[in-house]
């Protein structure tokens, strides 16, 4: 199973000149348009890790209703962990182009 709260972006990728958001050079960024795109990224994530069956319930040894009522929560905590690490990287896609199509 793969860790959804490993470490950041691998060395190829850095190496091949990908920046991850925390690595991204400093500069002035609207900050709300920076939230929206964490906040989507962090929403396709979270759709991402359920298809992947991310806090399904077990067959058996299951928490029950309660890890059922919960689970969707702690799929979305993972996907925001993952956002603030900059392991997936969207959300400075997504910036890049809300900035470049601002009116």
């Amino acid at each position: 199973m793969i860790d959804p709260l490993a470490p950041k972006a691998p060395a190829a990728a850095t190496e091949a000149g990908f920046k991850t958001a925390p690595d991204a050079p400093a500069r002035e960024r609207d900050e709300a348009l920076w939230a929206q795109a964490k906040a989507f990224e962090a929403q396709f994530l979270s759709e991402m890790l359920k298809l992947a069956d991310l806090g399904k319930t077990p067959d058996a040894f299951g928490g029950g209703l309660g890890e059922d009522a919960f689970s969707a929560m702690m799929v979305d905590e993972y996907a925001a962990d993952m956002v603030e690490r900059g392991s997936f990287g969207l959300a400075e896609q997504v910036y890049t182009l809300m900035a470049e199509n601002r009116t």
